[in-house]
Parts: C-alpha cells; structure tokens; sequence
C-alpha cells in the first residue's frame, strides 16, 4: 500500500511539473509591432492592375491570441472568439453584409499595382494585430469583369518555422464574366432553420439591396413570394450586395453565388448556439496536458492495483 501510495505522489508531482511547459511553444503575439497585409492580384495568368480592395478591423488580437470584437462588429463577438479560423472563413461573406447595412468605415483601402500588388497599410500610419476582413470591388480588365469573393486574415499567421510572421500574403481567388453587356440580375434567396420553432418566424423580412454600398432598392420577402426575389437589368460594371435586416430571434449568415445570395436565417435561443470549443493560435493549451496527465494516472494506478491484487475479494 505504501508503494501505491508513493507510486501516486510520483505521478501528481510529474503532471503538476508538465504544466509549465503547456504553454504555446511559439510564445506569447506582441501586440505592439507593425503588421502588414499583401495582396496579389492575379487572374489567368495576368496580374490585375488597378483592382481595388478594403479592409476592415473585426477583432483586435491579444498576446494570448485571444479576439475582441472591435467597433462596428460587437455583435460577432462570441463567433470570432469561439471559432477557428476555417469557420470564421466560412462567416467573411456575412461579416462583409453586415458591414455595409450598418455603414462600417472600413480601417484602410487602396488599389494594386502594375503587378498586381498592394501592401497594407496604405493610408493608415501604422496596422497591429488582427483579424482583418478583406473585400474587393468589381475590377474591368481587357474583355472581363474579376471580383473576389471576401475573405479574413489574422495577422500574424505562422511560418514554416513555427514562428509568429508579421507580415501575411493573400492570394484572392477571382472569378470573371464577360464585360459585354449593360445589364446583370441579382438574386436573394431566403432560407429558415427553425424546425419546431415556426411560430417565432416573423410574417416577412426586409432586403435591402445596396450599390456602390447604397442602398438603391428595398424589398419584402415573405410566403407569397417564396422568400425570394430578383432584381433585374440592374448597372453590370457597378458593386451589388445584399443584406437583410435583423430578425429578431435569429443568426443570419450570407452566401454568395455569383450574383445570387443565399440568406439562411437560423432560430436562436437567449445566447448564441453552442459551437464546439477549439483551441485558437496562440491560446494557452494547458488543459490538453493536464487531462492527458491525469488519464495517464488513472490507467497507472489501475493497472498497479491489479498487479498487486488490490481488485480481488
């Protein structure tokens, strides 16, 4: 009983010994240095001169890479902190929407160059840690129209080396129509996720449709219109997007399709809905080695009480 008993003290002493090296290996962000984001601009093998593009704050970055939603996007404070990154992705084309119903001045912007580069900041003495949402505006170019879908970017991101990089490149994927042509329609499309819980669905819901990001068209969809509507000859070479007003009751995200928009309105209770927790870079890890420890204990001890017959009657 006495080894059992030294054999345990052992183990503790061990994992509360591990602890300290739980910590994340790349260390802690500082978030005092200058960060950057490049762009480059490229489609068919050709650079994009000229191609326009924005970026806003969503969530400043700690030194223990946790997020904080800034001005303007409070309300993704619990998705940009509990989510990871390819989920976030998945969000940039709702960000981006809620951006623009809510006239959020985006933190810089500017235009690439002759090779299709564009380095932030452009106008804005200095950029620190972030998750950056990033937007393009419709580009002109030979017989096409390019445009890039939004995307996010958190800075720093990590090299190769395991080391914090200051400095990220983006690559947008583009996708081009023929510039041909005065007019293009633009779709929306209402979705609801509310299995058992119609009654809170509201009778109809407000779209606005923005150009140039001003509205220049409401509308309502509802039952009688199967929550969907399209807007037609509407300026080819201008920049449409669509956004709803908020439901109350309801998350909503925003998919695009070339020029259709697929609104998914999802039910919600008081908070938002549980997402499966993920450690995020640079977050403290210790619980990881401490379960580890302890499940390692357990099987130790188990397995020493059966040796020396503890177990049997």
């Amino acid at each position: 009983m006495k080894k059992f008993k030294l054999l345990t003290v052992f183990l503790v002493l061990l994992m509360v010994i591990s602890l300290p090296s739980a910590v994340s290996a790349v260390g802690e962000i500082d978030i005092h240095k200058k960060t950057s984001i490049e762009i480059l601009a490229a489609a068919d093998d050709a650079a994009l001169n000229g191609a326009e593009f924005e970026i806003y704050l969503v969530a400043s970055i700690g030194a223990d890479g946790t997020k904080t939603a800034a001005h303007g996007f409070e309300y993704y404070e619990y998705y940009v902190e509990n989510n990871n990154m390819a989920d976030i992705q998945k969000m940039a084309g709702t960000i981006e929407s809620h951006a623009v119903q809510n006239g959020v001045e985006p933190f810089d912007k500017g235009k690439t160059d002759s090779n299709g580069l564009l380095t932030f900041p452009v106008n804005a003495l200095e950029m620190l840690p972030g998750l950056y949402l990033v937007t393009n505006n419709n580009h002109i170019q030979g017989d096409y129209i390019y445009s890039a879908e939004p995307f996010v970017v958190i800075v720093p991101g990590m090299d190769d080396d395991g080391q914090w990089n200051y400095d990220v490149v983006s690559y947008p994927k583009f996708s081009k129509t023929p510039a041909d042509g005065l007019y293009v329609d633009v779709s929306v499309i209402k979705i609801w996720k509310d299995t058992n819980h119609e009654k809170h669905r509201p009778a109809e819901v407000t779209v606005n449709l923005y150009k140039d990001k001003n509205i220049y068209d409401t509308v309502k969809l509802d039952a009688s219109n199967s929550w969907r509507y399209t807007w037609k000859h509407l300026d080819k070479k201008a920049d449409w997007s669509v956004a709803e007003e908020f439901s109350d009751g309801y998350t909503a995200t925003v998919e695009k399709d070339g020029t259709q928009y697929v609104i998914t309105n999802t039910y919600k209770k008081d908070t938002p809905p549980d997402e499966p927790e993920i450690p995020k870079t640079g977050q403290t890890w210790w619980p990881v080695p401490v379960l580890f420890a302890c499940g390692l204990l357990f099987v130790v001890i188990g397995l020493y009480r059966r040796k020396t017959g503890e177990y049997e009657e």
